[in-house]
């Protein structure tokens, strides 16, 4: 309850500031309690609401923001009708103002997170990895890989586990421990120890 008193009071305070990102951002952090009160419709017309007022300020970050929370969002309450749709916008903000590809590895490795379907999860993942350069880091591509991994692992696809690595030659620190745990779910526990 103290939560819902603040958050309307910083709503008050970003109206009175004419300030309308600011009262976007204000209004994306109140979905949080529609989450948890399982209220998906009070959840996307708050923030449907938050994206109205980026789109007016012509905030481009901002939007993008509010339409990865309704990505998410939609996954989450396994929203199928609303979820491609908040996707599709997104990538249309990305084209029309070039965001950085890791924006948009963003966008698919939550929609792989989410995604009932393990065909799915490994398209979204892999897409999501194949948009970063070897040794380039970035935590984005780093759980993509641990989401591969884990999904290869689980179907015992060896190779293709390893291969998520093949075109890195310097491993960082996770992905030495991501191989690790292939050869250790493997039985090869000396060699997961040395990895580890």
């Amino acid at each position: 309850d103290n939560i819902l008193v603040l958050l309307k009071q910083a709503a008050v305070f970003a109206e009175e500031f004419n300030d309308p990102v600011l009262l976007s951002q204000v209004l994306g952090r109140g979905t949080y309690i529609y989450y948890r009160q399982n209220d998906f419709t009070a959840l996307e017309n708050n923030l449907l609401r938050a994206l109205a007022l980026a789109e007016a300020a012509k905030a481009p970050e901002q939007q993008l923001e509010v339409l990865h929370a309704l990505t998410i969002f939609s996954y989450k309450f396994k929203r199928v009708d609303k979820r491609d749709a908040y996707l599709a916008r997104a990538k249309i903000i990305l084209d029309e103002y070039q965001f950085p590809s890791e924006s948009y590895a963003l966008l698919e490795h939550f929609a792989g997170i989410y995604s009932d379907d393990q065909t799915q999860k490994e398209a979204f993942n892999r897409q999501a990895l194949n948009r970063f350069k070897p040794e380039q880091e970035a935590w984005v591509k780093e759980r993509a890989q641990e989401h591969l991994v884990n999904l290869y692992i689980d179907q015992e696809r060896w190779a293709d586990a390893f291969a998520v690595f093949a075109a890195e030659t310097n491993l960082s620190g996770a992905e030495l421990f991501f191989q690790a745990k292939i050869h250790f779910r493997q039985k090869n526990f000396a060699l997961a120890q040395t990895q580890a």
